[in-house]
């Protein structure tokens, strides 16, 4: 069944919120959680471009409150931190589609795409076919032409030539 982006979205933002409450517990780590929080919440509901715009009108505060020197640093640094997040696990579910990312997508952001979408794809982008190779999800990435890698999260590597067979009518993820 597809996942819209909306869905994905809070997705990835309830996600983060659960983590965030279960990381920041003690007292001094109250300014962090807030500004985690406030990061995500604010993620809610937003285009692509809305995001973007979002993330750097944070980066101006965080850099803001770094200069200033004022005690809520961490608040907005951890805001956004938390939006760079959210986009950084998006462009990983759009990139892992062939699709144009929003930021560079890390390795980290892969699985967790992977981990939401699960056996579900993008409302509108085809899921890209992944074998998977001893129980553990593979992502296939290109090396070079006529030559393609498997790799999956156990580091398990694989060279083999492509099979036109193989390659017909799917899409590979292309990791960095």
């Amino acid at each position: 069944m597809p996942m819209n982006h909306n869905d994905f979205l809070n997705a990835i933002i309830d996600d983060g919120l659960e983590e965030v409450r279960q990381t920041y517990l003690r007292v001094d780590q109250h300014t962090k959680r807030d500004g985690a929080v406030a990061g995500f919440e604010s993620c809610r509901g937003l285009s692509d471009e809305a995001l973007l715009q979002l993330r750097e009108r944070a980066r101006g505060e965080a850099e803001t409150a770094r200069k200033s020197k004022v005690h809520s640093y961490w608040f907005f640094r951890m805001k956004e931190l938390q939006i760079e997040w959210v986009l950084n696990v998006l462009s990983a579910a759009l990139y892992s589609q062939g699709e144009p990312v929003l930021i560079p997508p890390t390795g980290r952001g892969l699985r967790k795409a992977a981990d939401i979408l699960g056996g579900c794809r993008l409302e509108g982008h085809p899921i890209p076919k992944a074998p998977r190779t001893r129980g553990f999800f593979c992502i296939q990435i290109h090396v070079q032409p006529l030559m393609w890698t498997k790799y999956s999260f156990n580091q398990h590597i694989q060279k083999s030539p492509p099979d036109s067979n193989d390659l017909e009518g799917e899409r590979f993820a292309f990791v960095t």
